[in-house]
């Protein structure tokens, strides 16, 4: 499967300056964004964790490859987050990061029986794809050069990066590709011909 985590970037400081409520409504404006993106590719959000989303691209239930269907949703967030309209215009672009990896998982329902359980994903898969994500800007999209493997090209713009990750015994390959709105990352490296 590909796993993508997408992140609100700076959602601390950015909730301080809000009321409780508006805060909410942002944040459903932006689950709203992600949940329609990653659904209408095929996959499945998992959870909603504070201000990010955790979303599975299983073989057999996306509408193409995993990989490919998981940067499609990415790309579709990003872009949306750039000038949708239910966003207020100082909150344009919503600073989002995203990152995805690809790999084996134990997809199920995990929990004590008798208590209550949860259907999510577990295994290193999903724990490189949370990293890669962390390491993401905002604007950013970062997919494990595993990931980029299964796609039949990357996509337009796409810069290598490599990515010493918490917890993760190797660096990681991943490349970097820029929402509409973003800056240019810092020591990006051009992509290998």
């Amino acid at each position: 499967l590909a796993v993508m985590f997408a992140d609100l970037r700076g959602s601390t400081e950015l909730a301080a300056t809000m009321s409780p409520s508006a805060y909410m409504r942002l944040l459903n404006t932006y689950y709203g964004i992600a949940g329609h993106a990653i659904q209408a590719h095929g996959g499945i959000v998992d959870k909603y964790l504070g201000d990010g989303v955790l979303a599975l691209f299983l073989q057999g239930y996306c509408n193409d490859e995993p990989a490919t269907t998981a940067v499609e949703s990415a790309l579709r967030i990003l872009d949306q987050v750039a000038d949708h309209r239910d966003l207020p215009a100082e909150q344009r672009p919503l600073p989002v990061g995203i990152g995805i990896h690809y790999g084996e998982a134990y997809v199920g329902i995990v929990g004590q029986a008798g208590q209550p359980t949860d259907f999510t994903a577990l295994g290193d898969a999903v724990n490189v794809a949370e990293r890669v994500s962390s390491a993401a800007a905002a604007g950013e999209l970062l997919v494990s050069d595993t990931a980029a493997q299964r796609l039949r090209q990357l996509p337009e713009g796409a810069e290598r990066r490599e990515l010493t990750l918490k917890g993760v015994a190797q660096p990681v390959t991943a490349w970097s590709v820029m929402g509409r709105a973003a800056a240019p990352v810092a020591g990006s490296a051009p992509k290998d011909g």
